[in-house]
């Protein structure tokens, strides 16, 4: 077997593997959950019992998207909204902000080499 052959050998994961990956981000997501969960609901509560100024709601809102981002990056649930529906527009968001890095990754390399 040549160094090409054991390399692209090694990318290949085993079901083991794959099973010890899902089992972790079950895992993971589900800490996650818990976690994201808890703190919406610490701000939504301590906002609606006045603990908190609007002012402080709203910088906590800010923490938050930066600490979690979307919980459904691009996508909204609604009552009838299917998981296809929900997984195409994921998919679409991810794919266009995917261009949009590297056409300012294109336009930023264009301007370097035009000094």
């Amino acid at each position: 077997m040549d160094k090409q052959e054991q390399a692209d050998s090694q990318d290949i994961l085993t079901p083991k593997e794959i099973a010890e990956w899902a089992k972790q981000e079950v895992l993971n997501s589900a800490k996650a959950f818990e976690l994201r969960v808890k703190e919406a609901m610490a701000l939504a509560t301590q906002f609606a019992s006045g603990e908190i100024t609007p002012e402080m709601a709203k910088q906590r809102l800010v923490s938050f998207d930066h600490r979690w981002g979307e919980a459904m990056y691009g996508a909204r649930v609604g009552e009838s909204t299917t998981d296809d529906q929900l997984l195409t527009r994921i998919d679409e968001v991810r794919r266009q902000a995917r261009l949009s890095v590297s056409q300012r990754t294109l336009a930023r390399n264009m301007s370097e080499a035009q000094r």
